[in-house]
């Protein structure tokens, strides 16, 4: 029940996988080294940064406040991965699944507060792909875009909910230095997940990816080349992370990944991936400093939908340092960077 499962794209996939990351890596010198300054901006430097990423962000119309219902449906997970707290490794960890009728309710409840994007969350769980079917197309019934973020899948799968109404699909890269890729996590190659974000593409996904900053044995350099890739995949959706130790995972022990790194990551992923539609989350592993990601382009919070008897089991970052946003928080959010909330959420209950 635990083996890991193969799967693969169509040779075609793989093969144009690798040669978007060959030519990442073969940017200009000169790109590269602007870069590595900007992440290592600080001071009055980042500050006219974050200023031009804002500037970009209102150009493009990107100036409302986006709120998706992030739901937590399964911790359960077959992969074995470095900085994560469900490795199937994990034997402390209580493990969860909601039943279809649970995440059914939850999404009434989402809906009926007005949120229209459903972003469902899982770890790599090996129950079988028809689970999700009828939760996605009842979401889909009731009006809501549905996003799914819940591993690298097999092609069948991929279509059955592509049929069933999903329209997004997140599939992080964590980091493009293979040495890095190969310690964080199991399972499958670099080129191979990169392959499956070009195949979630053909089939109609709007695709998302990220990565996360500070990694044990990253460097700058790396997160040059990762920001590199993401200006050359394009993506609908982009994510940098914090790298929060998990107490239950192999990278326990390391420290966290700096705040301002992060920020400016953030930051430059707005400036160079610049297009009207582009999602930027601004995540939990930021801690208080959620408020900054939207000031450096993030134009995305989550609102926190899993159930509170649960929530705390969902264990991919440290726990303590994660924070949960609730509606009133967001609302706060949405004043202090000056982003706009449709008028429901302005309304609706904390």
């Amino acid at each position: 029940m635990f083996m890991t499962a193969v799967t693969r794209t169509p040779r075609a996939f793989e093969d144009a996988a690798r040669n978007l990351l060959d030519s990442s890596r073969g940017a200009a010198q000169a790109l590269k080294a602007e870069f590595r300054d900007s992440l290592l901006a600080r001071g009055h430097q980042q500050q006219q940064l974050a200023a031009q990423a804002r500037d970009i962000r209102q150009k493009n119309g990107n100036n409302q406040l986006l709120v998706r219902a992030s739901l937590e449906f399964s911790n359960y997970c077959r992969q074995q991965c470095s900085f994560c707290g469900m490795t199937r490794r994990n034997s402390e960890l209580q493990r969860f699944r909601l039943k279809p009728a649970e995440i059914r309710q939850i999404i009434d409840q989402v809906a009926d507060m007005g949120i229209t994007q459903l972003h469902l969350v899982a770890g790599e769980d090996w129950q079988p792909g028809k689970f999700l079917e009828k939760p996605i197309q009842y979401a889909t019934d009731l009006g809501m875009e549905t996003t799914l973020a819940i591993g690298q899948r097999s092609s069948g799968e991929y279509r059955r909910w592509r049929e069933a109404g999903a329209s997004r699909y997140i599939l992080k890269v964590e980091t493009t230095s293979e040495e890095a890729f190969n310690r964080a996590r199991t399972g499958t190659k670099l080129f191979r997940r990169v392959s499956h974000l070009l195949y979630l593409r053909s089939l109609g996904f709007k695709i998302g990816s990220g990565v996360i900053c500070g990694l044990p044995g990253q460097s700058v350099d790396d997160l040059v080349a990762d920001l590199l890739f993401f200006k050359m995949l394009q993506p609908d959706m982009v994510s940098v992370s914090r790298f929060l130790p998990n107490g239950q995972s192999r990278y326990a022990a390391n420290p966290e990944g700096d705040q301002d790194t992060t920020l400016n990551f953030v930051s430059l992923l707005r400036i160079n991936l610049d297009r009207p539609d582009l999602r930027i989350p601004s995540g939990t592993t930021l801690g208080h400093r959620q408020l900054d990601g939207l000031l450096h382009g993030a134009n995305l919070v989550s609102f926190h939908a899993t159930p509170a008897q649960v929530a705390s089991l969902y264990s991919a970052d440290m726990i303590h340092t994660r924070e949960m946003k609730m509606m009133s928080d967001i609302r706060r959010l949405s004043e202090k960077s000056g982003l706009i909330l449709p008028e429901m959420f302005l309304r609706s209950r904390p």
